[in-house]
Order: C-alpha cells, then structure tokens, then sequence
C-alpha cells in the first residue's frame, strides 16, 4: 500500500492510500484498488497468495465493484491471471453485510490462504452466516471460488464466542496454506482453554473442516496474547505472549508452538 502519487496511472492528482501489485521480475505495478472512473479510490492492508497471482486488501470504497450499496468497508481480492477484481465480505447467501457494532471506517485486515482459494477476516456484522447472536467481533473464512462463508470463531461444540475473536478491532487472522487452520485472538473463555478468569488473552487455533478449536497459548489465569502466524500446513503457531510460557526462559517474549497437527519432521532414506 502506498499514498504515491507516480505508481501507476490513475493515482497521479490524488494523496489516497491505495494498494498494489508489484511483479518483481517485469517490474510492472497492478494498481489493484480501481474505482469504475478509473482512479485510485483507496485500499490498504493487502495480503498475497504464494503464487502472487491473488491479493487481497481492504477498501472504503463503494465503485471497486457493482452492486457496492452497504456504504461500509469491503474486502476484495484481485486475481491477475483472470484481471478481475471480486468483493468476498458479503453474506452467506451472498447479500450485503450490515454494520454490526463496529465503525463504517474501521481498518480491517483480510488474510489469503497460500493457494488463494479463501480468505479470513473479522467483522462484527450480525448477518454474514446465520445464527450468530453473540453481538461480539468474529472470525470469517470465505471460499473465493464459490462465495461459501463460514463462522470459525467458535468452540469445537459449536458454541459462540463469548469474547471479541481476534481481540483486536479488525486484527489479521493467521490462516494456512490449504486455507484449513485458522489462528486469532481471543479473551473468550469458552474457546477450549479451560480458562475461567474472563479477560484472559489466548491465541486460538481453529480447524475449518472439523469445527475443534483448541488453545495455542493456554495462559488461565493472567496474560494477553500477540497476533499469531501459522506456519504452511498448521504445525507450528508463533505470537506474542505476557505470560513465561517456555520454562527455560525468565520472561514473556514470542513463542512457537507445536501443535501436533502434522510431522514435526521425518527421515528421508
């Protein structure tokens, strides 16, 4: 994302942040938050799929796409091979997202799997799946091919989340690359951590075709907790905790989790 003025066309008589494309080997720019006038209209907080190919990022902007009416913010991705540009925040049934209780203008951070098949976001909107009367922030995963959306912020039983998930207004998910495993935030206490103490921070780890969310960070009774990254297939979560999770060390720091869900490693004969 850049305020540049020389970028590419369509930016030159404006100051908006807009988000970009930028191919490395042809070193073409892709202005990719295009308004239907042909200007850049804004965009920020861009996330790219490991072949470069699809980006995400978020946008105010209401002309990136037809049929833009809800007057909020929206996630798009923009595919280069296919030159479109698609608006993924909308509703189960693929209507327009409400409002929720959070500001029109809030920033939002979309992460894109490594295959560029789904993208996770979080909102506060009452009407994206059905069923979600919790009043709180939660996280979403949207299939990007077939617009399927999917509540992950949810303990393995399929209850909701009785605290803000991430716990961040707007925080980035960490998702990998298949787009199954799905990391955030949380001060919920029902997320599986067994915590009892509410206000507690813990970093979630959520499987998408399985529904179980298990806790990464299982601080119970003090402590908050980072944005987390997930390693490609879901084996390993990093973030930042308050607590002294690793009992080599004296302090809180960033820590890494294993957390079983494939080979830590294996022999090559």
């Amino acid at each position: 994302s850049s305020s540049a003025s020389n970028l590419t066309a369509g930016v030159s008589s404006n100051s908006t942040v807009n988000a970009y494309r930028r191919e490395l080997a042809s070193g073409t720019n892709t202005l990719l938050s295009l308004g239907a006038n042909g200007q850049g209209v804004g965009g920020d907080r861009t996330s790219v799929s490991a072949d470069g190919n699809r980006v995400a990022f978020y946008s105010f902007a209401s002309n990136i796409t037809a049929g833009d009416t809800n007057n909020l913010w929206d996630i798009f991705v923009y595919d280069h091979a296919a030159g479109t540009r698609q608006r993924v925040s909308l509703t189960s049934t693929g209507g327009e997202r409400n409002q929720g209780n959070e500001s029109a203008s809030r920033v939002v951070a979309p992460a894109i799997s490594g295959d560029g098949r789904f993208v996770a976001y979080a909102t506060t909107a009452t009407n994206v799946v059905p069923g979600d009367t919790n009043g709180l922030q939660d996280v979403f995963v949207v299939n990007v091919d077939t617009g399927a959306v999917q509540r992950v912020s949810t303990a393995s039983g399929g209850a909701q989340a009785d605290a803000d998930a991430p716990t961040g207004q707007g925080e980035k998910p960490a998702i990998s690359f298949d787009g199954t495993w799905i990391a955030y935030t949380s001060a919920a206490t029902n997320l599986g951590n067994g915590t009892t103490t509410t206000g507690i921070g813990n970093v979630y780890l959520t499987n998408r075709t399985t529904g179980q969310t298990t806790s990464v960070s299982d601080q119970r009774s003090t402590g908050g907790a980072g944005v987390p990254t997930i390693s490609q297939n879901g084996t390993y979560v990093a973030f930042g905790a308050s607590s002294r999770l690793d009992p080599t060390v004296t302090s809180s720091g960033l820590f890494v989790r294993f957390t079983d869900q494939a080979r830590a490693w294996y022999w090559i004969d």
